[in-house]
């Protein structure tokens, strides 16, 4: 299985900071394959009982003022300010009358739900909804939401030289950003801080997304110190949110998996020369589960297991949870089960993910661990080296803005900040890195 569709992040919590929703849904991506390793899937159970509410959310250098006292402070937040809320009940009268009160002091995360994405999330604030109510007076426009819209904040800079008016008067009650994967230059223009004065006096901003684009909010100083305070340690702004918020097709390519997989030592060779007769029960055992929409790399990997001998006098058992076939966004079965297995990945000892692979991300992420990465097939031909292993655990931003905002330029984004680099699978995206 590829990625998972449909992907809530809560990028930062705080009150100076607005909070980004972004959905995650791309069917033209091709068929990812991730793979995680654990010596006893039964310890499973156990690590999940001693896990408690914040288990492994902060790191020992967060302080008290830091991580943990910002999410408190927002919940607080979210249930003065979400849905149902007076607050909440006056910004939507302001919102249809078309009236700014520019007093007004909420900011809140609140996630549009579709048909696929029921029962898929738990509630993460208490005493609080995230989800945006039915009755929201533009629930119908949403899903129609696209680049080209009209009235998005980049067609609105486009039509109007590049200038939306600060005047409180003349702002609009909300306003649609798209910031997905086809987004144009005047959508990313949202990355320019001059921009964000002004989107700091619009109640409403919509939000529709694609690409996990965290990493640039790191190139704006507005956002930039804040941001610093809140994660210290750069690689793992993913990993702390995350745990969070989720509660939870050819040869070359198995070629591949089996040379990583047999050079790192993380699976042991067979001797293809002999047959196992009877399972002898005895040796060490190693679990691999395996993630994909279709059974072939499983079918391959557990066959040459269960019928010829490790070297080493290992047993390997093979688990696939499900083998779709096909990606089904839309499907609500079909997101329940990817968010399964990106849980179990994200509980093995060992993970190689495919290169591109924003499931893996998801996977790598909630288990703050760096995977072993199968670099990208070209041509049918396996790279050479066939993988390597991530440098940060941050998901890659596949699809950056390459635009200097003070200078009015071209630029590569990668070289701006010492903590943001090009990813490893992805030569023209960025993510995040610890400073060296």
């Amino acid at each position: 299985m590829t990625w998972f569709p449909k992907l809530a992040v809560l990028l930062a919590a705080s009150l100076v900071l607005f909070i980004v929703f972004f959905i995650w849904r791309d069917s033209e991506l091709d068929a990812f394959t991730d793979i995680g390793l654990d010596d006893d899937l039964s310890q499973v159970a156990g690590e999940l009982t001693s896990d408690r509410l914040l288990g492994g959310l902060l790191s020992p250098n967060f302080t008290r003022r830091s991580c943990l006292s910002r999410l408190r402070e927002y919940e607080r937040l979210h249930k003065r300010c979400g849905p149902y809320a007076e607050s909440y009940k006056k910004s939507i009268k302001e919102m249809v009358s078309g009236r700014i009160d520019s007093s007004s002091a909420c900011r809140v995360l609140l996630i549009y739900e579709e048909a696929d994405m029921a029962n898929v999330f738990c509630e993460p604030f208490p005493d609080t909804t995230w989800l945006l109510p039915k009755d929201f007076p533009f629930n119908y426009r949403l899903s129609r939401f696209k680049q080209k819209y009209a009235k998005s904040f980049g067609n609105t800079l486009k039509n109007n030289n590049n200038k939306i008016s600060v005047s409180t008067e003349q702002l609009p009650s909300h306003l649609y950003l798209y910031l997905s994967h086809d987004y144009s230059h005047h959508d990313k223009l949202f990355f320019c801080d001059q921009d964000q004065i002004i989107l700091r006096n619009i109640p409403w901003l919509i939000i529709k997304s694609d690409v996990y684009f965290l990493p640039s909010l790191f190139l704006m100083p507005s956002f930039e110190e804040e941001l610093s305070k809140l994660f210290p340690d750069k690689e793992t702004v993913f990993h702390h949110l995350g745990r969070y918020l989720f509660h939870p097709s050819n040869q070359q390519v198995m070629d591949q998996i089996l040379t990583c997989t047999f050079k790192e030592k993380l699976l042991p060779q067979v001797d293809m020369g002999k047959s196992i007769v009877a399972p002898s029960g005895k040796g060490k055992s190693k679990a691999v589960l395996l993630t994909s929409l279709i059974p072939s790399y499983y079918e391959k990997l557990k066959d040459m297991y269960l019928k010829h001998p490790t070297l080493n006098g290992e047993v390997i058992n093979v688990y696939q949870p499900s083998h779709e076939e096909k990606q089904r966004s839309t499907n609500n079965v079909h997101n329940q089960k990817a968010l399964a297995e990106i849980n179990l990945l994200s509980m093995m000892d060992v993970l190689v993910t495919s290169a591109w692979s924003t499931f893996g991300y998801v996977a790598q992420g909630l288990a703050g661990k760096k995977p072993l990465i199968l670099y990208k097939i070209e041509d049918k031909k396996i790279p050479n080296p066939v993988c390597g292993r991530a440098v940060s655990l941050e998901p890659c931003f596949h699809s950056p803005p390459i635009y200097d905002c003070k200078a009015k330029r071209e630029v590569d984004t990668a070289t701006i900040v010492p903590y943001l680099r090009h990813c490893e699978d992805i030569h023209w995206g960025i993510k995040l890195f610890n400073s060296t």
